[in-house]
């Protein structure tokens, strides 16, 4: 089955990460205001890295905007403006699982904090290091992977789709900041060993608790509730509390984001990308159900598919991880 995966990643990679025509924000554009996650911060060197990213399989420079022209209307050719200028200033690295990658400079605030560089320290495999030895990549390499793959995707959406600048859809740059924004946050709330200790606080936790009650605690409503943050806790939850806790403790990443565009309705949006809302799953099969998201409308539900896809489990939260665990575990 990983065998499989790997295969069915590698061809993904070809279709969901489209760098040839992602020409309106793509790293070709104005090498001089890009930073480098190399030593070298001088903007007037082109070293070998920026160069690779700048031009195209085709060793032809890359064009500011593949799709949106002069026959698009004049709401489009703005939005695709604004969002070239904002992604305009970007960081870039040189990633093992998809060679040159590049985010917007403004998430760098947050890949500094704290509660990012802690997952730094977890391993994505957790224990399996100890049987495939190469599998020491950590939690903040699949992140940075992830938010890679969303930038892609909803840039290649936009590339071939400019009409989702329009209405009913009106996407803005603040819906793709949303979205890498939630692909670099998503697994905040990752303890120690990842998904063993989720099974851990789900099973053990909660039977130590009962055993300290033995009198039948679990049949009050304080303690039924007190039972469930142990068996329905998940590490999507954690993962929305840590990343509210990073934007308290940290005002000013969040001051940036604010000044760089983002509205306070844009944070409730990347919570619910991180963990959608449990009443998504009653959309399936009815349209009497009411819409259960706060940060966008109805009309944005394909967003909510992106970076946890609650239909059909398939995002790029796997893609990276098919691709970035074959590689590190020899597959």
């Amino acid at each position: 089955k990983i065998l499989g995966a790997a295969s069915s990643a590698k061809i993904l990679r070809r279709h969901v990460s489209p760098c040839a025509h992602l020409a309106m924000v793509h790293p070709s554009m104005d090498s001089d205001r890009s930073t480098s996650a190399s030593p070298s911060r001088d903007a007037n060197v082109d070293g070998p890295q920026m160069k690779k990213a700048r031009y195209g399989s085709s060793g032809m420079q890359k064009s500011m905007l593949g799709m949106v022209s002069e026959i698009h209307s004049t709401a489009i050719q703005e939005q695709a403006y604004i969002l070239k200028r904002k992604f305009m200033k970007r960081w870039t690295m040189q990633d093992p699982a998809h060679g040159m990658i590049w985010l917007p400079d403004i998430l760098k605030t947050i890949m500094d904090t704290y509660q990012f560089e802690r997952m730094n320290n977890i391993l994505q495999l957790g224990s399996t290091a100890r049987v495939y030895r190469g599998a020491t990549h950590t939690r903040a390499a699949h992140s940075i992977g992830t938010a890679y793959l969303s930038l892609e995707l909803m840039l290649h959406l936009l590339d071939v789709q400019p009409e989702l600048f329009e209405e009913p859809f009106n996407l803005t740059f603040r819906d793709v900041t949303c979205l890498a924004i939630a692909g670099l946050c998503h697994d905040l709330g990752h303890p120690l060993f990842s998904h063993m200790f989720e099974a851990y606080v789900q099973k053990v936790a909660s039977k130590n608790m009962l055993a300290k009650h033995p009198e039948g605690y679990e049949g009050t409503p304080e303690g039924v509730a007190e039972l469930r943050k142990y068996t329905e806790w998940t590490h999507e939850q954690a993962s929305v509390e840590m990343f509210r806790h990073l934007l308290l403790t940290n005002p000013d990443v969040k001051s940036g984001l604010v000044g760089f565009g983002l509205e306070e309705v844009d944070f409730v949006f990347i919570e619910e990308l991180i963990s959608p809302p449990a009443e998504m799953g009653d959309l399936l099969g009815s349209e009497a159900v009411e819409w259960p998201c706060k940060g966008r409308p109805h009309t944005h539900a394909f967003l909510y598919e992106i970076v946890s896809n609650w239909r059909s489990g398939a995002d790029v939260d796997k893609f990276d991880y098919f691709t970035r665990d074959a590689f590190y575990l020899g597959l």
